[in-house]
């Protein structure tokens, strides 16, 4: 049992926290915490974390059944893991869910907290070698926060994937080539549509003991599948530019020694 947590505001009324730990194992354990808010009712709090050879992760969650105040019942669960498959692979999740848009401002303890106005979850998979990277993810948002209108929190992506690969072809010349495709969606605006996206490009690291020059040209091409309720007003719903790109990244390192 770790020492008890004892607050008061006049939203919640008198909060007190009683956490117990659970050595669970050498690799898992958990945390239980019963938290009794005067206002609202009995509250739980849970955090189970884990380790294996090959995944880490931690779930946390929070139930109060029947809020003496709203009338219904308030949840927040998180799940987070990272897995890895091999050398080169890993998954990665982190899943959230709240149980209305009143949560946080409700629950929160702190202004970081209460002021949160969107959750994300996101799941992937990802993959890194010595001249390329590579992903395929699936990524929602969920409004938290009552001053956010039905409708306004961003697009999903369901899937995206991204690809990036680069290689020296001379001590000062590069070449490379990022890509994305990805379907986006939203659950109340009924539209959505698809965007894929390629830079093939050169560029010419140079760089000395104090500074850093890299000129670089590329050819970028954007291809937008769009659904009619998204269509310009021509009523195109197949849109696509393609354009050179031209760009001089620079700088200098000034140091010296103090004594």
């Amino acid at each position: 049992i770790l020492s008890p947590t004892i607050g008061r505001d006049d939203q919640n009324g008198l909060d007190i926290k009683l956490p117990e730990y659970l050595n669970l194992a050498t690799n898992y354990d958990a945390t239980l915490t019963p938290r009794w808010r005067s206002k609202r009712g009995l509250m739980v709090d849970s955090e189970f974390r884990y380790m294996t050879g090959n995944s880490r992760g931690i779930f946390t969650g929070t139930y109060l059944p029947n809020d003496d105040i709203s009338g219904r019942d308030r949840s927040f669960v998180s799940f987070q893991d990272v897995t890895t498959f091999s050398r080169h692979w890993y998954g990665s999740a982190n899943i959230n869910h709240v149980s209305d848009v009143d949560y946080f401002a409700d629950f929160g303890d702190s202004i970081a907290a209460t002021s949160i106005s969107l959750i994300n979850s996101t799941v992937g998979m990802y993959g890194r070698g010595k001249y390329w990277s590579a992903s395929l993810t699936a990524e929602q948002w969920q409004i938290a926060n009552s001053q956010v209108r039905p409708g306004d929190e961003p697009y999903r992506r369901l899937p995206r994937l991204q690809a990036a690969a680069n290689r020296p072809l001379t001590h000062w010349l590069e070449a490379g080539l990022t890509g994305e495709m990805v379907r986006f969606s939203h659950e109340t605006r009924d539209a959505g549509g698809s965007r894929f996206d390629i830079q093939p490009y050169l560029r010419a690291p140079l760089s000395g003991g104090a500074w850093f020059l890299t000129p670089q040209i590329a050819w970028r091409y954007t291809r937008y599948s769009l659904e009619d309720s998204l269509a310009p007003a021509s009523g195109d719903t197949t849109l696509s530019r393609s354009l050179p790109v031209m760009s001089l990244d620079a700088g200098a390192f000034f140091e010296r020694n103090y004594d």
